[in-house]
């Protein structure tokens, strides 16, 4: 999951601002190195998806949630716990965008 979260992060930092068009040119272009990025593309969103779907079944509390979802942020950001990487997947639910998170 890491490995795949930091591919993705250095595709978007080699890529600018134009990240996601140069991948879907270079995925239909055949590049090795796209095919690698979806890859962890899909991985990355399964990742969150599945957590999202444990939390929305109320078999996990909401705290739980947000540490799996930090911890996984943590890895693409150097160890460094910052809300910024899990922020998009953190309002997949729309009881977490309501709430003031601690």
């Amino acid at each position: 999951m890491s490995d795949a979260m930091r591919a993705l992060a250095e595709w978007k930092r080699n890529n600018g601002p134009g990240f996601a068009s140069r991948w879907i040119e270079r995925l239909q272009a055949g590049d090795q190195r796209a095919y690698h990025v979806d890859h962890a593309r899909r991985k990355v969103k399964s990742y969150f998806e599945k957590i999202t779907r444990i939390y929305s079944a109320g078999l996990i509390r909401l705290k739980l949630f947000q540490e799996i979802a930090y911890a996984a942020g943590r890895s693409i950001v150097g160890g460094t716990l910052k809300q910024s990487a899990c922020e998009p997947w953190l309002r997949t639910s729309g009881e977490l965008s309501n709430r003031k998170r601690a």
